[in-house]
């Protein structure tokens, strides 16, 4: 049925949906202007513009926990205490070697110590003069670096946000005093009708001659209060034009930006809102947008808005547009409109960029009525009921009678149901989509202007014809899952999907193929590239004999044991899809400068291993970046990809469209069943050996966390260690790889190499003590406009040729930062690195040495270094040069400053492996003629 034409209905307005209401009042919308204010009067305002921290916080290096300061170096042993550096002014004194300070918790460092020892480890000796460290420190033990909490120039409250305690903590820690936020809106409320009385006058007669107190106007009041609106109780107007006629322009000229009435825009012959309203705007050359709303409760509602000139009152009170919201009589239909179109304008005015009602997912507990010609909201009590199963669901009570003037349906609610239009109704136990008007308010998503279709019991959606016959879910699907409509799974999985890649970018802990097999990635590819790595390395290595190596089995084998779709329906899928995933199209073999070897998994040398599984990783997120072959679930499924992430993306997919789709659904989703029973099925590894390898390494997979922690990279980046010596040896260690297919990267002879490298200049039997502090130059990354990947590029790199040459070097990473290219911030930096006090032999700096007018880096380094190196940098520059002729064009420099060695490597993470190759051999002679 057309709703223009619905019987009975006024003739003048036509219908609007919901949606189309909230349209139209959020187009008239706009923040009010930003005033600034004390932080402590700030609670619950909107914020008006970003803030920022302006310096680290903790600003100094701060103890975690009470105890001893010391020198790590020095190891366990008994130590002179000189002094307490208690919290508070800094303490004066230096720990030398065989010296402590007792700290207690947030005391700042002295200067000389870099570790931090509990007294639980400890015992004083000698009447309290000596301590006895009976444990191990490692360096950066127990201390928060500055800007741990907060770093320089982090974002700590975003603008259009409302502004909690917690806020409020934050700002006061980096130093606000006052804050700029969005001006309140000024509401004024009006009451109509001759039966209304005010709460405060009426007595016991007034309610046997016709009178009722006025509800509706104490109750609008305080829910624009509670938005945090200044609010004007513009009292009780009789039925009459000229008196509702001149309690508007009051308002009007009292400085309104919103005026909301109650009563008086229906269609009874002493009902004058509407024709008010159009009076006054045709005065004020505004205009009135609907007069009708397709919803129950709440039908008359009615908006306008009017024109403000500046000529009217008072400058400051000109120049504006007021809102004039007409809401009905009835106090539920009032309370129930002001939720879904008026309290989400004052948040607008306020300044909050998500102003809309939360939606969410619930299970009704009764049968629900459909009205034939409108769609319902519900009034409904939510709790949790964990009798539902994986994990439990919202269930919904309705609260009784939903008559309009029934003000107790309110009571407790805590959501609106939608219930569409329709005949019948919809049974018990179906999932109804439900808008949360009490609580829950820092709930993620956006109420969306669709609203979706409910789900019955059998996970069929309901139609306004009846049921559906085209969409039914799986009968072992749980009727939550089922409650997703397609629309929102297709944004679900290119959410996933998206999101698969950015996280691939930043995957540290996924080097080799035992790692990329554990996590679930895609194995054609792998195979694939896997001997694209050997043909890059001059190796003939057949694809079959690469899929043994991914797979650790013939891939028919591995295909009939793990990913044979486990339902006739998976398996007629995976049948009519499989054309797409039999060959991925890409470049073909390279044409090679070089003859190629043949070979088979069994005489691959272990280094070409390790590069062929570092370029099949590099190659498998470049390739992810292109595909067009898998957009939706099926397809990433039947690709094999990785499950855990996918599951988890496609819960914050649903998050992103509205809905709260619990983890657990969310993994059945992807799995097509419990992830218990399909990782029992189809991915325990299939040999005692690898089930060891799998025991050893699972830790590191439990979960896949997109955030890089630089303290964990000595665990999670190894790769598999090779025992020789020389270039290849230091290659393997690095997991390198050619960057290109058609690279001239081949055999000299017969004999496979990757690169021409120095052997070490030094023995490597004794251990050095190489303390490194890196620095990212980059005005993008210090922005955070992406993540920093070549700082934790070189901590892996440094880690791992540590560890492929058998640990020649003490290694600690001191610290990381990441600055923009300004060249007085680099060297102020550099220059604290190369400080005595801060125990550092080794500055790495990545970033900021090419030839824009940013790249400053060579400058800012050069005036610090005593001593240059202009050696060291020709023989970089020499190697790299020959796997990437633009390597000349990088103007670092390196020397050594006070007994720091600086070195400036440009910023891509590539460019920064290849020189580290030839940079990190001569290292530890380097540290050691330094130290002498």
């Amino acid at each position: 049925m057309d709703p223009k034409t619905l019987p009975g209905s006024e003739k003048s307005y036509d219908y609007v949906s919901v949606a189309a209401a909230n349209s139209a009042v959020q187009k008239h919308c706009k923040a009010l202007p930003a005033v600034s204010i004390p932080l402590q009067d700030a609670l619950h305002r909107v914020l008006a513009e970003t803030v920022v921290a302006s310096h680290p916080f903790p600003p100094f290096r701060a103890s975690i926990k009470d105890g001893y300061a010391i020198r790590a170096a020095d190891g366990p042993g008994i130590r002179k205490i000189i002094g307490n550096a208690w919290a508070g002014p800094a303490c004066g004194f230096t720990v030398t070697t065989g010296t402590a300070a007792y700290i207690t918790t947030g005391g700042a460092l002295p200067e000389g110590a870099d570790a931090v020892v509990g007294v639980e480890q400890t015992q004083l000796l000698e009447e309290g003069k000596k301590v006895l460290i009976s444990v191990e420190i490692r360096p950066g033990a127990e201390i928060r670096p500055i800007g741990a909490d907060i770093p320089q120039d982090e974002v700590v409250v975003e603008a259009g946000q409302r502004i909690g305690a917690s806020d409020i903590g934050i700002l006061a820690t980096i130093g606000k005093k006052t804050v700029r936020v969005h001006q309140t809106p000024e509401v004024w409320v009006i009451s109509t009708g001759n039966e209304l009385k005010d709460e405060t006058q009426v007595v016991a007669s007034d309610f046997r001659d016709g009178q009722i107190c006025d509800c509706n106007r104490p109750m609008l009041i305080a829910a624009a209060r509670a938005e945090g609106a200044n609010v004007t109780d513009g009292g009780i107007v009789t039925d009459s034009e000229a008196g509702l006629l001149q309690a508007l322009r009051s308002a009007i000229t009292g400085g309104a930006d919103v005026i909301v009435t109650s009563g008086g825009v229906s269609m009874g012959d002493r009902d004058y809102v509407k024709p008010v309203f159009e009076s006054l705007s045709s005065s004020f050359g505004g205009a009135v947008h609907f007069g009708r709303v397709l919803m129950k409760p709440g039908k008359p509602f009615t908006f306008a808005t009017l024109h403000i000139p500046v000529q009217l009152h008072a400058p400051s009170m000109g120049g504006r547009t007021v809102l004039l919201f007409g809401l009905p009589g009835n106090p539920v239909s009032a309370l129930v409109t002001s939720q879904l179109i008026c309290l989400p304008a004052l948040r607008t005015l306020s300044g909050l960029v998500s102003p809309m009602l939360r939606r969410v997912w619930v299970t009704t507990e009764q049968d629900l009525p459909m009205d034939p010609v409108r769609p319902e909201y519900h009034r409904a009590r939510v709790q949790w009921d964990r009798s539902s199963g994986l994990g439990g669901s919202l269930l919904a009570r309705s609260t009784g009678n939903q008559i309009s003037s029934r003000l107790l349906s309110m009571k407790g609610a805590d959501v609106l149901m939608e219930v569409p239009q329709g005949s019948g109704k919809i049974p018990k136990g179906s999932q109804v989509s439900a808008l949360l008007i009490n609580g829950l308010e820092h709930m993620e998503q956006l109420y969306t202007p669709e609203v979706p279709t409910p789900i019955l019991p059998n996970g069929v959606p309901w139609t306004a014809g009846g049921m559906s016959t085209t969409v039914s879910s799986p009968s072992s699907a749980p009727a939550v899952v089922s409650a997703l409509p397609e629309a929102v799974k297709v944004q679900c999985e290119a959410f996933a999907f998206s999101k698969l890649v950015q996280h691939l970018q930043l995957r540290t802990d996924v080097q080799n193929i035992d790692q990329m097999t554990l996590a679930g990635f895609c194995r054609n590819c792998l195979a694939k590239w896997y001997a694209a790595g050997a043909h890059a390395q001059g190796l003939d290595l057949p694809y079959d004999t690469a899929c043994e190596m991914v797979y650790g089995m013939p891939y028919k084998s591995w295909k009939s044991q793990y990913q044979t779709p486990s339902t006739p329906e998976q398996l007629a899928q995976y049948e009519a899809n499989k054309h797409l995933f039999a060959k991925h199209p890409e470049s073909s073999k390279a044409n090679l400068s070089v003859p190629l070897l043949s070979t088979t998994a069994s005489t691959l040398p272990e280094a070409i291993k390790v590069q062929c599984e570092a370029f099949a990783f590099s190659k498998l997120v470049q390739h992810l970046q292109i595909r067009s072959d898998v957009q939706n679930m099926d397809q990433m499924i039947l690709a094999g990809f990785c499950r855990n992430c996918l599951a988890k993306w496609y819960a914050a997919g649903a998050r992103a469209q509205g809905l709260d789709l619990p983890y657990d659904l969310a993994c059945e989703q992807v799995y097509g069943m419990p992830y218990k029973n399909w990782k029992s099925q189809y991915q325990t590894p299939s040999t005692p050996e690898k089930m060891a390898k799998y025991e050893a390494n699972k830790q590191y997979f439990a979960k896949h966390d997109e955030a890089v922690d630089s303290s964990l990279v000595a665990i999670s980046a190894r790769v598999v260690s090779v025992p020789s010596t020389g270039a290849v040896n230091a290659a393997a260690g690095l997991g390198l790889h050619s960057d290109v297919c058609s690279s001239n990267a081949g055999l000299a002879d017969t004999t496979p190499k990757v690169a021409s490298l120095p052997s070490p200049a030094v023995s490597l039997g004794s251990r050095v003590p190489l303390r490194a502090s890196i620095l990212t130059v980059s005005d993008r990354a210090s922005a955070g406009a992406y993540p920093d990947l070549s700082g934790p590029e070189v901590v892996r790199c440094l880690h791992n040729f540590n560890e492929s040459q058998g640990q020649p070097w003490n290694l600690s990473i001191l610290t990381m930062k990441v600055v923009p290219d300004e060249l007085e911030t680099i060297q102020e930096i550099l220059a604290e690195w190369a400080s005595p006090s801060h125990q550092c032999n080794v500055v790495i700096t990545t970033g900021g040495t090419g030839f824009s007018r940013r790249d400053v880096t060579p400058e800012a380094t050069q005036p610090l270094l005593q001593r240059t190196a202009h050696g060291v940098m020709t023989m970089v520059q020499q190697e790299c040069s020959k796997v990437e002729p633009m390597a000349a064009l990088s103007r670092g420099v390196a020397g050594v400053c006070n007994q720091t060695f600086m070195v400036n490597l440009p910023g891509r993470p590539k460019a920064v492996q290849e020189s580290l190759m030839v940079l990190m051999p001569m290292l530890t002679r380097i540290v050691q003629d330094i130290n002498d």
